[in-house]
């Protein structure tokens, strides 16, 4: 059984203006899919999988913050 996709960026996004919560994102999540004829999945792992993403992203951001200043100290060492 493979469920609608969820679009964890604009989710995330949302999420970040005042009076949003995740329950009204997943209604809206809802909705999309019955429009669309779509299976949703359940709030459980709605929930889950937007955490799973944010802790992917907050990972890769610091990786990110980590190689440009490694890449910093590299250049200031080549100089």
């Amino acid at each position: 059984m493979e469920y609608a996709p969820v679009n964890y960026e604009r989710v995330h996004s949302e999420f970040k203006r005042a009076g949003v919560n995740l329950k009204l994102l997943w209604n809206e999540y809802l909705i999309d899919c019955k429009d669309t004829g779509k299976l949703p999945c359940g709030y459980t792992k709605f929930c889950e999988d937007y955490h799973k993403y944010i802790e992917k992203t907050t990972s890769l951001v610091l990786w990110i913050g980590r190689l440009e200043s490694l890449l910093k100290l590299i250049g200031m060492v080549l100089q």
